[in-house]
């Protein structure tokens, strides 16, 4: 006789609106490309694989992931955003804005991190050519000594 399935774990087959977002958070998660295979099998076979494809699909068309196509297979990554916080909210209760970096912006802002880091490092230089002066000079101790020396000279 074959063996029987138990009716006891009712676990019902996922939405399509929450397979996407299962899809899209195990994507955003992991931060890698994966085939539409790949990610079946790391869900371990909880979201069938024509609802994986259909919401790859409709991610795709979203513009939440992108795609690459080598040969017959198809490589899917999560798009590279940015999480913008509003201030003054607490850890349990912020607002997350995901907004595309352009190039442009990229750009600019290394423009401004290499003119922060050359301001760094001229500051820095200055700094150590201020410690070598302050190590040439004499100590407190030597500055007494010689005080006293001066002193009984005096005298």
């Amino acid at each position: 006789m074959g063996a029987k399935k138990e009716n006891g774990t009712n676990q019902s087959k996922p939405t399509a609106d929450e397979a996407e977002e299962r899809v899209l958070e195990y994507m955003i998660a992991q931060n890698r490309p994966y085939s539409a295979t790949d990610i079946v099998q790391n869900l371990h076979n909880t979201i069938s694989r024509p609802a994986v494809n259909r919401a790859l699909a409709n991610l795709e068309t979203r513009g939440e992931l992108e795609s690459k196509t080598f040969g017959k297979q198809v490589i899917y990554v999560a798009r590279q955003a940015r999480s913008i916080l509003t201030d003054g909210e607490d850890e349990n209760n912020k607002i997350e804005q995901s907004q595309l970096i352009s190039d442009e912006d990229l750009d600019k802002q290394l423009t401004e991190l290499k003119a922060e880091d050359q301001a760094l490092s001229r500051r820095l230089t200055d700094l150590k050519n201020e410690l070598t002066e302050i190590k040439k000079s004499k100590s407190t101790t030597e500055l007494e000594q010689y005080n006293s020396e001066l002193k009984e000279e005096v005298i």
